[in-house]
C-alpha cells in the first residue's frame, strides 16, 4: 500500500476513533486504537509491508 493510502486511512481511522470516544464505546476505542497504531507503525517504517 503507499504511503498516501496510509496516511489517508490515517486519517479517517483518527475521526472514527474521536466519534467513538463521544459515544463512549470502549471495545470499538480499543481496536481503533490498535489498527491506527499499526498503520503508524507502517508509514515509520517499523513495520514491514508485504
Amino acid at each position: 500500500m503507499d504511503r498516501s493510502k496510509l496516511i489517508a486511512i490515517e486519517d479517517h481511522l483518527k475521526a472514527a476513533l474521536l466519534l467513538a470516544e463521544q459515544a463512549n464505546i470502549g471495545l470499538l476505542i480499543y481496536l481503533l486504537n490498535m489498527i491506527l497504531m499499526d498503520v503508524q507503525g507502517r508509514l515509520s517504517g517499523k513495520i514491514k509491508q508485504h
